[in-house]
Protein backbone atom coordinates (compact mmCIF):
# COMPACT_ATOMS: atom_id res chain seq x y z
CA UNK A 1 0.00 0.00 0.00
CA UNK A 2 1.22 3.48 -1.12
CA UNK A 3 2.12 5.72 1.49
CA UNK A 4 -0.96 8.40 2.13
CA UNK A 5 0.27 11.46 0.64
CA UNK A 6 3.20 10.02 -2.21
CA UNK A 7 2.65 11.29 -5.73
CA UNK A 8 3.87 10.74 -8.70
CA UNK A 9 5.21 14.34 -8.59
CA UNK A 10 6.45 14.62 -4.86
CA UNK A 11 8.74 11.33 -6.56
CA UNK A 12 9.79 12.96 -9.97
CA UNK A 13 10.55 16.03 -7.54
CA UNK A 14 12.55 13.89 -5.30
CA UNK A 15 14.04 11.74 -7.66
CA UNK A 16 15.32 15.35 -10.33
CA UNK A 17 16.89 16.48 -6.37
CA UNK A 18 18.67 13.05 -5.91
CA UNK A 19 20.07 12.98 -9.28
CA UNK A 20 20.89 16.57 -9.14
CA UNK A 21 22.95 16.31 -5.85
CA UNK A 22 24.68 12.58 -6.81
CA UNK A 23 24.52 12.34 -10.30
CA UNK A 24 22.60 9.99 -12.96
CA UNK A 25 25.20 6.78 -11.95
CA UNK A 26 24.37 6.88 -8.11
CA UNK A 27 20.71 7.24 -8.30
CA UNK A 28 18.76 4.13 -7.58
CA UNK A 29 15.16 3.20 -6.60
CA UNK A 30 16.21 2.16 -3.29
CA UNK A 31 18.21 5.18 -2.65
CA UNK A 32 14.89 6.86 -3.88
CA UNK A 33 12.63 5.42 -1.68
CA UNK A 34 15.09 6.11 1.52
CA UNK A 35 14.89 9.64 0.39
CA UNK A 36 11.17 9.54 0.59
CA UNK A 37 11.31 7.42 3.77
CA UNK A 38 8.90 4.48 2.01
CA UNK A 39 9.34 0.74 0.76
CA UNK A 40 10.94 0.56 -2.84
CA UNK A 41 7.50 -1.47 -3.43
CA UNK A 42 5.41 1.31 -2.42
CA UNK A 43 7.56 4.08 -5.35
CA UNK A 44 5.56 0.83 -8.31
CA UNK A 45 2.51 2.28 -7.39
CA UNK A 46 3.02 5.23 -9.14
CA UNK A 47 5.76 4.19 -11.94
CA UNK A 48 6.22 0.90 -13.78
CA UNK A 49 10.05 1.01 -13.39
CA UNK A 50 12.86 2.76 -13.58
CA UNK A 51 13.43 3.58 -17.13
CA UNK A 52 9.53 4.91 -16.98
CA UNK A 53 11.16 7.44 -14.04
CA UNK A 54 13.58 8.33 -16.68
CA UNK A 55 11.20 9.13 -18.70
CA UNK A 56 9.29 11.34 -16.87
CA UNK A 57 12.24 12.99 -15.38
CA UNK A 58 13.33 13.23 -19.02
CA UNK A 59 9.76 15.19 -19.63
CA UNK A 60 10.24 17.44 -16.67
CA UNK A 61 13.86 17.82 -18.31
CA UNK A 62 12.65 19.00 -21.57
CA UNK A 63 10.04 21.29 -20.19
CA UNK A 64 12.71 22.85 -18.27
CA UNK A 65 14.50 24.08 -20.93
CA UNK A 66 11.25 25.49 -22.70
CA UNK A 67 11.16 27.87 -19.64
CA UNK A 68 14.35 28.77 -19.85
CA UNK A 69 13.69 30.39 -23.34
CA UNK A 70 13.76 33.92 -23.10
CA UNK A 71 10.67 35.13 -23.91
CA UNK A 72 12.55 38.30 -25.48
CA UNK A 73 13.29 37.00 -28.42
CA UNK A 74 10.24 38.28 -30.64
CA UNK A 75 11.82 41.41 -32.62
CA UNK A 76 15.19 39.96 -32.90
CA UNK A 77 16.99 38.81 -36.18
CA UNK A 78 16.31 35.14 -37.47
CA UNK A 79 20.29 34.73 -36.13
CA UNK A 80 20.30 36.49 -33.03
CA UNK A 81 16.96 34.28 -32.10
CA UNK A 82 18.83 31.29 -33.27
CA UNK A 83 21.84 32.16 -31.62
CA UNK A 84 20.01 32.75 -28.22
CA UNK A 85 18.31 29.57 -28.47
CA UNK A 86 21.64 27.94 -29.04
CA UNK A 87 23.22 30.15 -26.17
CA UNK A 88 20.05 28.97 -23.96
CA UNK A 89 20.85 25.38 -24.45
CA UNK A 90 24.37 25.55 -23.56
CA UNK A 91 23.45 27.19 -20.37
CA UNK A 92 20.47 24.73 -20.09
CA UNK A 93 23.04 21.71 -20.16
CA UNK A 94 25.94 23.67 -17.82
CA UNK A 95 23.30 24.24 -15.34
CA UNK A 96 21.07 20.59 -15.96
CA UNK A 97 24.63 17.95 -16.40
CA UNK A 98 23.05 15.22 -14.77
CA UNK A 99 19.12 15.67 -16.30
CA UNK A 100 20.44 16.41 -19.44
CA UNK A 101 22.61 13.21 -19.25
CA UNK A 102 19.25 11.28 -18.31
CA UNK A 103 17.43 13.00 -21.35
CA UNK A 104 19.68 11.99 -24.20
CA UNK A 105 20.17 8.47 -22.44
CA UNK A 106 16.23 7.83 -22.19
CA UNK A 107 13.42 8.44 -24.86
CA UNK A 108 14.76 9.68 -28.35
CA UNK A 109 11.14 11.80 -28.78
CA UNK A 110 12.30 13.93 -26.20
CA UNK A 111 15.72 14.64 -27.92
CA UNK A 112 13.10 15.11 -31.20
CA UNK A 113 11.69 17.87 -29.17
CA UNK A 114 14.88 19.55 -29.02
CA UNK A 115 15.30 19.44 -32.50
CA UNK A 116 11.65 20.83 -33.66
CA UNK A 117 12.68 23.57 -31.50
CA UNK A 118 15.56 24.40 -33.60
CA UNK A 119 14.00 23.29 -36.77
CA UNK A 120 10.93 25.55 -35.88
CA UNK A 121 13.49 29.05 -35.29
CA UNK A 122 14.66 28.08 -38.70
CA UNK A 123 11.62 28.84 -40.09
CA UNK A 124 12.59 32.73 -41.01
CA UNK A 125 15.16 31.84 -42.89
CA UNK A 126 12.90 30.73 -45.98
CA UNK A 127 14.32 26.70 -45.94
CA UNK A 128 11.82 23.93 -47.04
CA UNK A 129 11.34 21.51 -44.25
CA UNK A 130 14.41 19.12 -45.37
CA UNK A 131 16.70 22.11 -45.27
CA UNK A 132 15.49 23.05 -41.82
CA UNK A 133 15.89 19.43 -40.75
CA UNK A 134 19.73 19.43 -41.88
CA UNK A 135 20.52 22.83 -40.29
CA UNK A 136 19.01 22.28 -36.80
CA UNK A 137 20.86 18.65 -37.03
CA UNK A 138 24.15 20.87 -37.77
CA UNK A 139 23.70 23.20 -35.29
CA UNK A 140 22.65 20.40 -32.69
CA UNK A 141 25.17 18.88 -33.55
CA UNK A 142 28.07 21.34 -33.44
CA UNK A 143 26.38 22.08 -29.68
CA UNK A 144 26.11 18.10 -28.40
CA UNK A 145 30.05 18.44 -29.03
CA UNK A 146 30.72 21.49 -27.53
CA UNK A 147 28.66 21.05 -24.48
CA UNK A 148 30.21 18.01 -24.01
CA UNK A 149 33.42 19.14 -24.07
CA UNK A 150 33.00 21.80 -22.00
CA UNK A 151 31.60 19.35 -19.30
CA UNK A 152 34.89 17.85 -19.19
CA UNK A 153 37.17 20.86 -19.36
CA UNK A 154 34.87 23.44 -17.57
CA UNK A 155 36.64 23.66 -14.55
CA UNK A 156 39.64 23.74 -15.94
CA UNK A 157 39.70 26.99 -17.91
CA UNK A 158 38.13 30.42 -17.45
CA UNK A 159 34.85 30.94 -18.18
CA UNK A 160 35.87 33.79 -20.72
CA UNK A 161 37.80 31.41 -23.08
CA UNK A 162 34.75 28.60 -22.99
CA UNK A 163 32.86 31.91 -24.27
CA UNK A 164 35.26 33.21 -26.33
CA UNK A 165 35.17 29.66 -28.17
CA UNK A 166 31.50 29.25 -28.19
CA UNK A 167 31.18 32.54 -30.21
CA UNK A 168 33.42 30.87 -32.71
CA UNK A 169 31.76 28.04 -32.90
CA UNK A 170 28.65 29.81 -33.66
CA UNK A 171 30.46 32.25 -36.38
CA UNK A 172 31.33 29.33 -38.11
CA UNK A 173 28.28 27.42 -38.03
CA UNK A 174 26.71 30.89 -39.20
CA UNK A 175 29.06 31.22 -41.84
CA UNK A 176 28.85 27.83 -43.26
CA UNK A 177 25.12 28.56 -43.14
CA UNK A 178 24.97 32.03 -44.86
CA UNK A 179 27.41 30.79 -47.47
CA UNK A 180 25.00 27.72 -48.09
CA UNK A 181 22.12 30.39 -48.46
CA UNK A 182 23.99 32.39 -50.38
CA UNK A 183 24.64 29.60 -52.87
CA UNK A 184 21.05 28.35 -52.77
CA UNK A 185 20.16 31.53 -54.21
CA UNK A 186 22.46 32.01 -56.49
CA UNK A 187 21.89 28.24 -58.20
CA UNK A 188 17.66 29.59 -57.98
CA UNK A 189 18.38 32.88 -59.68
CA UNK A 190 20.06 31.16 -62.92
Amino acid sequence: MARKGLTKEIILSTAVELLEENGYEDFSMRELAAALRVQVSSLYNHVKNIEELYTEIGKLTVQRFQNMQSPQIEGQTPEAMLGDLADTFRVFVRENKELYRIMIATDCRLMSEIDRQFQHALVPFGLDENERIYWGKTLLSLLYGFVFQESLIHSLQPKNIADHSFSVAMQCFFDGFHTALGDKKKRSAT
